[in-house]
């Protein structure tokens, strides 16, 4: 798969094929990244309409509790078991109060790990009536969905590749800028003059638009510069 679109129609065939009639790919893009924001990004493929606008409206990702307790496990959690759990609060108690009065019927959550701290979750809902999930059906979406996420990564980072070019000295200089070493240092430690340093510092600036060293090391980070 070489393509967003490829890779999107493969996953839904895969998961419609074990009983899923609802999607969620919920993709946390991390701090310094191009794409990253305050927002939720959220792709849906079989929930109503109205409760994806109120879902992103209404900001529920703020107080959904499956948001913050998938991450809490080492393997997928069912929607069902989120009702009983502990610790939850007020406004978790609410927004699972709407879940409910949506009918959606049981799903499950799947943690999903990329490089550079890029992860997400997929979510996934069988309707209502539909028989539990077993563990087989949830291992095949748990390998298949980690699998996806990595290759969207993958996808991504050839995205960001040809996007940004780096030269090989400028590469060694962002090298430098992520170890903390100021450009005076730089420029004792490769021999250039300050000068050169400080040209090269406003290239890669430049090429990863960005304005101080703390978030020029963030972004190259997050895109797999260095």
């Amino acid at each position: 798969m070489s393509s967003f679109a490829e890779l999107r129609d493969a996953c839904v065939a895969q998961y419609q094929s074990l009983g899923v009639t609802m999607i969620s790919y919920h993709h946390l893009p991390p701090i310094g990244a191009t794409d990253f924001r305050e927002t939720l990004d959220v792709l849906t493929i079989g929930f109503p309409d109205d409760w994806v606008r109120n879902y992103l409206k209404k900001e529920y990702y703020k107080c959904d509790p499956i948001t913050r307790l998938v991450y809490s496990r080492a393997n997928p959690l069912r929607w069902s078991d989120v009702y009983d759990m502990p610790g939850l609060s007020a406004e978790e108690r609410d927004y699972l109060n709407v879940l409910r009065a949506a009918d959606f019927g049981d799903g499950l959550a799947i943690p999903l790990y990329g490089p550079m701290g890029r992860n997400g979750y997929n979510g996934f809902g069988f309707g209502k009536g539909a028989p539990h999930c077993d563990d087989h059906t949830m291992a095949e979406l748990w390998i298949s969905a980690q699998a996806a996420h990595l290759r969207y990564c993958h996808l991504l980072r050839e995205q960001a590749a040809h996007a940004i070019s780096l030269s090989k000295r400028e590469k060694q200089v962002l090298e430098k800028i992520l170890r903390g070493r100021s450009n005076p240092q730089i420029a004792q430690d490769t021999g250039v003059t300050l000068n050169t340093i400080d040209t090269y510092v406003r290239r890669i600036f430049d090429k990863l638009d960005v304005t101080d060293r703390t978030t020029a090391a963030l972004r190259a980070l997050a895109l797999g510069l260095i």
